[in-house]
Formats: C-alpha cells, sequence, structure tokens
C-alpha cells in the first residue's frame, strides 16, 4: 500500500523549539503466580512519540494542512510520510492521539500556530 506525504504546500518542518520527542516503551509485563513478573516486547514495532508546532499558517495553509487530516488521511485514521527534522529523511507517521489530533490557535489577524503530537512508526 502507497501512502500520502505531508502536503510540500505549507510549511511542514518545525517551528523553532516546536519540535521533542523521545521513544515510547514497547514492554509489556504480566504477572505469574511465582516470581518476578515475566518482562517482554509487545512487538516488533519501535514507536517514537513527537510534540510538533509548525510555523504560523495562513488561512489558506490552515485549510490544506485540514483537509489533508480530513480527506487525505481519512480523520487521520491513515499513516503518512512526513521529513523527520533530526535525519531530513522521510518517515511513516501517524497521528498519536485521534481524539485530538492537532490543536490551533489564533494568533492574530489570518495567522494561526498549529500544534500535534506525531508518532514514528519503524518496524525493526
Amino acid at each position: 500500500m502507497s501512502y500520502a506525504y505531508f502536503p510540500n504546500t505549507i510549511p511542514n518542518a518545525p517551528a523553532i523549539g516546536g519540535f521533542s520527542g523521545s521513544p515510547k516503551l514497547s514492554m509489556a509485563e504480566f504477572e505469574v503466580e511465582d516470581g518476578p513478573p515475566i518482562v517482554g516486547r509487545r512487538g516488533s514495532s519501535h514507536v517514537e512519540v513527537y510534540d510538533v508546532t509548525f510555523p504560523p499558517y495562513t488561512r489558506a495553509q490552515l485549510a490544506r494542512f485540514r483537509d489533508f487530516h480530513k480527506t487525505t488521511l481519512v480523520e487521520g485514521s491513515l499513516p503518512f510520510y512526513w521529513n523527520h527534522p533530526e535525519d531530513k529523511k522521510d518517515y511513516l507517521f501517524v497521528f498519536a492521539d485521534p481524539s485530538e489530533p492537532y490543536l490551533v490557535d489564533y494568533l492574530f489577524h489570518d495567522t494561526f500556530q498549529v500544534k500535534t503530537r506525531f508518532m514514528k512508526i519503524e518496524n525493526g
């Protein structure tokens, strides 16, 4: 299956100071009747979660971002490729919180700031 790329028609690199994240533990712990709990990996994917704040968007850019999320990604249910700021390579991401996929702040006349949380999915 081929996936969409984050649109290059809107700013897609994070704003200065607008990128932070860490690996997400993929460990599971199971209690046993006797002895210490059994600990192991949940799966073979390596997952990292990033908080991303984009540079200010115009009203038109915000509309393109919302259309990308709503239409292209079917309300954020599909993964997409995004250029990772650390190494400038494209990786597969999803919106990390489907119930609140992004937040829009009104900055000033026709200028908005989009904040979101992306989850990087890497098979390993």
